[in-house]
Protein backbone atom coordinates (compact mmCIF):
# COMPACT_ATOMS: atom_id res chain seq x y z
CA UNK A 1 0.00 0.00 0.00
CA UNK A 2 1.33 3.44 -0.94
CA UNK A 3 1.56 5.71 1.90
CA UNK A 4 0.44 9.69 2.27
CA UNK A 5 3.94 11.26 1.90
CA UNK A 6 4.35 8.46 -1.17
CA UNK A 7 1.33 10.04 -3.16
CA UNK A 8 2.45 13.59 -2.58
CA UNK A 9 6.38 12.68 -3.85
CA UNK A 10 4.80 13.94 -7.40
CA UNK A 11 5.24 17.32 -6.15
CA UNK A 12 9.36 17.04 -6.14
CA UNK A 13 9.96 15.25 -9.44
CA UNK A 14 11.29 17.73 -12.34
CA UNK A 15 9.61 15.83 -15.02
CA UNK A 16 6.83 16.32 -13.57
CA UNK A 17 6.20 19.85 -13.99
CA UNK A 18 8.10 19.82 -17.15
CA UNK A 19 5.29 17.81 -18.42
CA UNK A 20 2.85 19.83 -17.06
CA UNK A 21 4.60 23.02 -18.14
CA UNK A 22 4.22 21.32 -21.77
CA UNK A 23 1.02 20.22 -21.66
CA UNK A 24 -0.48 23.74 -20.74
CA UNK A 25 2.00 25.24 -23.49
CA UNK A 26 0.58 23.03 -26.13
CA UNK A 27 -3.10 23.50 -25.14
CA UNK A 28 -3.14 27.27 -25.38
CA UNK A 29 -0.66 26.81 -28.86
CA UNK A 30 -4.03 24.22 -29.92
CA UNK A 31 -6.33 26.72 -28.70
CA UNK A 32 -4.77 29.99 -30.62
CA UNK A 33 -3.99 27.91 -34.01
CA UNK A 34 -7.54 26.83 -34.01
CA UNK A 35 -9.18 30.85 -33.72
CA UNK A 36 -6.84 31.93 -35.92
CA UNK A 37 -7.61 29.15 -38.40
CA UNK A 38 -11.48 29.88 -38.07
CA UNK A 39 -10.94 33.58 -38.80
CA UNK A 40 -9.21 32.90 -42.15
CA UNK A 41 -11.67 30.05 -42.89
CA UNK A 42 -14.85 32.26 -42.36
CA UNK A 43 -13.17 35.17 -44.00
CA UNK A 44 -13.76 37.20 -40.26
CA UNK A 45 -14.22 40.96 -41.04
CA UNK A 46 -14.14 40.85 -45.27
CA UNK A 47 -17.62 41.73 -46.47
CA UNK A 48 -19.07 43.74 -49.62
CA UNK A 49 -22.21 45.58 -49.25
CA UNK A 50 -25.21 44.54 -51.26
CA UNK A 51 -26.04 47.21 -54.06
CA UNK A 52 -29.98 47.84 -54.14
CA UNK A 53 -31.20 46.74 -57.21
CA UNK A 54 -34.76 47.25 -57.02
CA UNK A 55 -36.62 48.95 -59.74
CA UNK A 56 -33.33 48.47 -62.40
CA UNK A 57 -33.70 46.16 -65.10
CA UNK A 58 -32.71 42.91 -64.90
CA UNK A 59 -29.11 43.14 -67.04
CA UNK A 60 -28.54 46.43 -65.55
CA UNK A 61 -29.28 44.84 -61.68
CA UNK A 62 -26.90 41.96 -62.86
CA UNK A 63 -24.12 44.15 -64.10
CA UNK A 64 -24.39 46.03 -60.44
CA UNK A 65 -24.35 42.35 -58.17
CA UNK A 66 -21.56 41.00 -60.31
CA UNK A 67 -19.25 44.26 -59.65
CA UNK A 68 -19.29 43.08 -56.42
CA UNK A 69 -17.96 39.51 -56.68
CA UNK A 70 -22.05 38.66 -55.85
CA UNK A 71 -24.37 36.23 -57.42
CA UNK A 72 -27.89 36.93 -58.95
CA UNK A 73 -30.46 34.02 -59.20
CA UNK A 74 -34.08 34.69 -59.81
CA UNK A 75 -36.61 32.74 -57.89
CA UNK A 76 -39.78 34.38 -58.25
CA UNK A 77 -41.53 36.26 -60.41
CA UNK A 78 -44.88 39.01 -59.89
CA UNK A 79 -46.58 40.75 -61.95
CA UNK A 80 -46.62 44.25 -60.83
CA UNK A 81 -49.10 47.20 -63.08
CA UNK A 82 -46.74 50.07 -63.99
CA UNK A 83 -43.32 48.30 -63.74
CA UNK A 84 -41.42 47.51 -67.03
CA UNK A 85 -40.97 43.37 -67.69
CA UNK A 86 -37.92 42.34 -66.35
CA UNK A 87 -37.56 45.12 -63.72
CA UNK A 88 -36.40 44.11 -60.14
CA UNK A 89 -39.29 43.83 -57.68
CA UNK A 90 -37.41 42.14 -54.57
CA UNK A 91 -34.27 41.33 -53.50
CA UNK A 92 -33.17 39.22 -50.36
CA UNK A 93 -30.25 40.15 -48.71
CA UNK A 94 -31.37 43.92 -49.24
CA UNK A 95 -29.66 46.62 -50.49
CA UNK A 96 -27.01 47.83 -47.92
CA UNK A 97 -26.58 44.92 -46.17
CA UNK A 98 -23.00 43.59 -45.90
CA UNK A 99 -22.43 40.17 -47.19
CA UNK A 100 -19.46 37.88 -47.91
CA UNK A 101 -18.23 38.10 -51.23
CA UNK A 102 -19.37 35.45 -53.69
CA UNK A 103 -22.72 35.38 -51.49
CA UNK A 104 -26.03 34.58 -53.76
CA UNK A 105 -28.52 37.78 -54.33
CA UNK A 106 -32.06 36.31 -54.54
CA UNK A 107 -33.98 38.34 -56.98
CA UNK A 108 -37.86 38.75 -57.66
CA UNK A 109 -38.46 40.32 -61.19
CA UNK A 110 -41.45 41.38 -62.53
CA UNK A 111 -43.70 39.18 -64.64
CA UNK A 112 -44.32 40.16 -68.54
CA UNK A 113 -47.08 37.22 -68.04
CA UNK A 114 -50.21 38.92 -66.96
CA UNK A 115 -52.77 37.27 -68.38
CA UNK A 116 -54.81 36.36 -65.62
CA UNK A 117 -56.87 38.79 -65.39
CA UNK A 118 -57.39 38.83 -61.41
CA UNK A 119 -56.85 35.04 -60.75
CA UNK A 120 -55.94 34.06 -57.24
CA UNK A 121 -53.11 31.09 -57.30
CA UNK A 122 -52.39 29.42 -54.32
CA UNK A 123 -49.62 27.51 -56.19
CA UNK A 124 -47.70 28.25 -59.35
CA UNK A 125 -49.63 27.29 -62.34
CA UNK A 126 -47.55 25.50 -65.11
CA UNK A 127 -48.35 28.84 -67.02
CA UNK A 128 -46.50 30.67 -64.13
CA UNK A 129 -43.54 28.39 -63.88
CA UNK A 130 -42.93 28.51 -67.66
CA UNK A 131 -43.05 32.14 -67.81
CA UNK A 132 -40.41 32.06 -64.40
CA UNK A 133 -37.89 29.89 -67.03
CA UNK A 134 -38.91 31.73 -69.93
CA UNK A 135 -37.76 35.01 -68.30
CA UNK A 136 -35.21 33.36 -66.29
CA UNK A 137 -33.25 32.11 -69.92
CA UNK A 138 -34.12 35.01 -72.07
CA UNK A 139 -31.46 37.34 -68.69
CA UNK A 140 -29.20 34.65 -68.69
CA UNK A 141 -29.82 34.65 -64.84
CA UNK A 142 -30.02 31.07 -63.47
CA UNK A 143 -33.47 29.31 -62.25
CA UNK A 144 -33.29 27.85 -58.98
Amino acid sequence: MVTFKEFFSFKNNRFFWLNLVAMIIVVIAIALGTLQWLDNYTRHGEAVVVPNVKGLPMRQAENEIYKQSLKAVAIDSSYVKGMPPGAILEQNPAGGSKVKKGRTVYLTINSECSRYHGQQFTAPSRSQTACIRLQSHRTGIHQR
